[in-house]
């Protein structure tokens, strides 16, 4: 009788790790779907959220530093976080595609705008 009670148990825990994980996988997938990432020519503009949204417009002239950081899980899958300083705040933005190429065109635009 103590051999079944720890197969329901086992199942039972298996079954909440599969729910928790596929939770955590249905979050991911709403980040992804519901994140946009602009660069302007004056501006760098940042949409979150499907169901709340939350917009964040940086001016191209007071980026101050650009900094991205990547796992190694990151660096497989081709995703980072990217920080961003202007004028004294910080924002970080997670679990954006291709962070270096991301970087590269705030970059380039920074570059044109202060010419």
């Amino acid at each position: 009788m103590c051999y079944f009670d720890e197969m329901k148990i086992t199942h039972y825990l298996g079954i909440t790790l599969l729910f928790l994980g596929l939770v955590s996988l249905i979050q991911r997938v709403l980040v992804k779907v519901g994140s946009v990432y602009a660069v302007t020519n004056k501006r760098v503009v940042i949409k979150t959220g499907v169901i709340s949204r939350r917009t964040v417009e940086l001016v191209l002239a007071k980026c101050e530093g650009i900094q991205v950081v990547q796992s190694i899980a990151g660096r497989i899958f081709g995703y980072g976080s990217i920080v961003i300083t202007t004028g004294g705040a910080t924002n970080c933005y997670y679990y954006v595609a291709n962070p270096f190429r991301f970087k590269r065109a705030i970059n380039e635009q920074i570059a044109l705008y202060r010419m």
